[in-house]
């Protein structure tokens, strides 16, 4: 009996397409918020996008420590929503929204 090659499966390509996802969103932050820090603001979104970055990365290895090292801006974030909007439903969702779908 013949084997065939390993097929590749949804689940690769899933985990790859949000690997890119989160890619194609860390670059932006992390690089805005080197443009941040140089005018005198906030660090956080240089840790922010690093933490994206890392992340992107793990996922592109397909490693289950990526969803644990993204629960932590992912938590960061929700902190500071909360921090600066308080519990008003319409004013978290743009913060939000999309972190908590990539989470899912």
């Amino acid at each position: 009996m013949q084997r065939s090659a390993p097929r590749t499966t949804w689940g690769k390509w899933a985990s790859l397409a949000v690997a890119t996802l989160i890619a194609v969103f860390g670059f932006p932050i992390f690089a805005g918020g080197i443009w941040l820090v140089a005018l005198g603001g906030s660090s956080y979104y240089v840790l922010a996008g690093a933490a994206l970055l890392v992340t992107s990365y793990l996922l592109f290895k397909r490693s289950l420590m990526a969803v644990w090292l993204y629960l932590l801006p992912f938590s960061a974030t929700l902190v500071w929503a909360l921090w600066e909007s308080g519990l008003d439903w319409w004013a978290q969702v743009p913060r939000l929204v999309a972190p908590t779908v990539v989470l899912i």
